[in-house]
């Protein structure tokens, strides 16, 4: 009887991690699910993963109240937004199916309904997120950058793994880093040296994140246009489980932060006639580049060129303050004379 009884109860367990941030439509999802027979295991695992698969990519591109709302499709109407599933592996006894699977989405077709549905959703491109970690041992004690006993800058060196659509990285601990900015001058907000390290990053968002040691761990979030963000604490002993859990905490936040700030932008779109002069034409490559790697940015089209000057329209999604934030990241800044823009390189 009891061994009836194990056969017939149904259990299910998943586990679901991100694939990058960068493949906004896809997702890996390992399932393990009992039942009377694998071939039903089977049958309910898939549908399942399915179901685990749509909402965690929801949760990447739309607010929460948005996913519980979208998520109220039945399983046979979420096939409809499948594109493909692929077994990475599996294994299975009589009763039992276990797989990793990568589930990928109809990157169109999610599009169409949310837009149909009047759903806001992100734009499709990964967000490089410089992030500068600033270490004091006491509130009362110098701040630490690139020293060796940084733990807070080890910590973040070990755990720069994606979160949603913020892919993180930390300035490397080269001399020329080191001779151009130290703790104070991080914390002093400089537009221009932060820039220019979000530059060599190629980052589109750029933190600088103040540890201090008190009673656990306060983190203050500090942005180069906007100043202090918010402060996030973390109770527990100065060791480095202690470390690991802020920085888990920091970047959720900041990447919530992108996500709704790009999700606000991506419902409004605007197109600007920008002019661009230049001394070689490697330079108006270089600003192509540049612009391509703004996430919100959606088209940069070539009108002419000559004479050491060119004429493009420039679409994005957004405020013209936020395009001209990302731009002075990257050492550039947008001037209004009327019916265009002109960018200028900072250098």
């Amino acid at each position: 009887m009891r061994h009836l009884w194990l056969i017939m109860v149904f259990c299910l367990g998943f586990f679901a991690r991100s694939v990058t941030a960068a493949d906004l439509y896809a997702v890996e999802v390992l399932a393990d699910v009992t039942d009377v027979n694998a071939s039903v295991a089977r049958e309910k695992a898939m549908a399942e993963a399915n179901r685990q698969a749509f909402e965690l990519i929801l949760k990447k591109i739309t607010t929460p109240e948005h996913v519980a709302q979208v998520m109220t499709l039945n399983d046979n109407q979420i096939l409809n937004f499948i594109k493909e599933v692929s077994v990475l592996s599996e294994k299975s006894s009589n009763v039992r199916y276990i797989a990793e699977l990568r589930v990928k989405l109809n990157e169109d077709v999610v599009k169409r309904y949310m837009s149909e549905k009047q759903i806001p959703f992100m734009v499709d491109k990964a967000a490089n997120v410089l992030v500068i970690p600033v270490y004091r041992k006491a509130a009362a004690l110098p701040a630490e950058l690139w020293e060796e006993d940084n733990l807070w800058r080890k910590s973040w060196e070990k755990n720069t793994a994606s979160e949603g659509m913020a892919e993180f990285v930390i300035p490397e601990a080269t001399d020329q880093n080191m001779e151009i900015i130290d703790a104070e001058k991080a914390l002093s907000l400089d537009t221009r040296l932060l820039g220019w390290l979000a530059r060599q990053s190629r980052a589109s968002d750029v933190f600088v994140l103040e540890a201090v040691a008190a009673d656990g761990m306060d983190v203050r979030i500090y942005s180069p246009e906007g100043g202090l963000q918010e402060t996030v604490h973390v109770d527990g002993a100065a060791d480095e489980t202690l470390f690991d859990e802020a920085v888990r905490r920091v970047k959720s936040r900041i990447a919530a932060r992108i996500k709704s700030q790009n999700i606000a932008e991506a419902q409004k779109q605007t197109e600007i006639t920008v002019l661009f002069m230049y001394q070689k034409i490697r330079e108006w490559l270089d600003l192509q580049k540049q612009l391509s790697d703004i996430p919100y940015v959606k088209k940069v089209q070539e009108e002419a060129i000559g004479d050491g000057k060119t004429q493009f329209k420039l679409v994005f999604s957004g405020s013209i303050a936020r395009l001209n934030q990302a731009l002075a990241q990257k050492l550039f800044v947008l001037n209004n004379h009327g019916d265009f823009y002109v960018i200028e390189s900072r250098y």
